[in-house]
């Protein structure tokens, strides 16, 4: 099918999201935008991404905080794991994916009570 997204990705209730996707002959990348019901947007991409490649994550936060961001492969391993020092303002972090396996992982952005989940898919 030609119109098919290439990227999946899990929410909670209250959130708005926006997607760009493209199709299976363009081979575009998706970027996801995360607005969460307080303070912070994410933006995560690309998605799928392959591997030796960065991923990048985007946040524009109006407070300084702590975010941890750690990556669970499809039966629950426990494969990244990093705390971030989020400053006020726009900022932008990259992870490294040289040591996940081709596959499905969820990628999990925690900030005191919110949480972000993304699926991200990673090729060869």
């Amino acid at each position: 099918m030609k119109n098919l997204l290439y990227i999946l990705f899990i929410i909670f209730a209250g959130f708005s999201t926006s997607v760009i996707a493209g199709d299976s002959d363009s081979k575009a990348s998706a970027i996801i935008t995360v607005k969460a019901k307080s303070i912070n947007e994410y933006n995560v991409y690309p998605n799928p991404i392959n591997i030796g490649n960065s991923l990048s994550i985007e946040v524009d936060t109006k407070q300084a905080n702590f975010v941890q961001v750690f990556a669970l492969d499809i039966i629950g391993n426990k494969v990244f794991d990093k705390e971030l020092l989020i400053e006020t303002g726009f900022q932008k972090f990259n992870i490294d994916t040289f040591g996940f396996q081709p596959g499905i992982y969820f990628l999990h952005i925690m900030q005191g009570e919110e949480s972000e989940v993304f699926k991200l898919i990673v090729r060869h």
